[in-house]
């Protein structure tokens, strides 16, 4: 019980953290940055984060759940998994690279 809580401590310090180091990046970012330099900035970040939520599609929690009922199959589990997200991340990236295409086109 005792290694649960200090796992839980462990996670719960990591995450606030990274929470805390965002907070000072975005401050810090915002008064280097031009406003439509910011603008772009966050319409990136923004995107990225979005294709990796709706990319995962909640394969890690499948592949837990899985891997838990059946731990002699995990392998063909996770290749699995990579040949599903291996697409998906290859036309994330072609996305991305047009999206920067179009955005760096349009400004004067």
């Amino acid at each position: 019980m005792r290694d649960i809580a200090l796992q839980f401590i462990s996670v719960l310090t990591n995450r606030g953290l990274q929470r805390v180091a965002n907070l000072f990046v975005i401050v810090i970012l915002a008064r280097l940055m031009t406003i439509e330099d910011y603008g772009t900035y966050g319409l990136f970040v923004t995107t990225i984060t979005l294709a990796a939520i709706l990319g995962a599609m909640g394969m890690q929690e499948a592949l837990a759940y899985l891997i838990g009922q059946k731990p002699e199959k995990a392998a063909s589990y996770l290749t699995s998994a990579f040949l599903v997200l291996l697409p998906l991340c290859a036309l994330a990236v072609s996305a991305t690279i047009f999206w920067l295409g179009i955005t760096t086109t349009l400004s004067p």
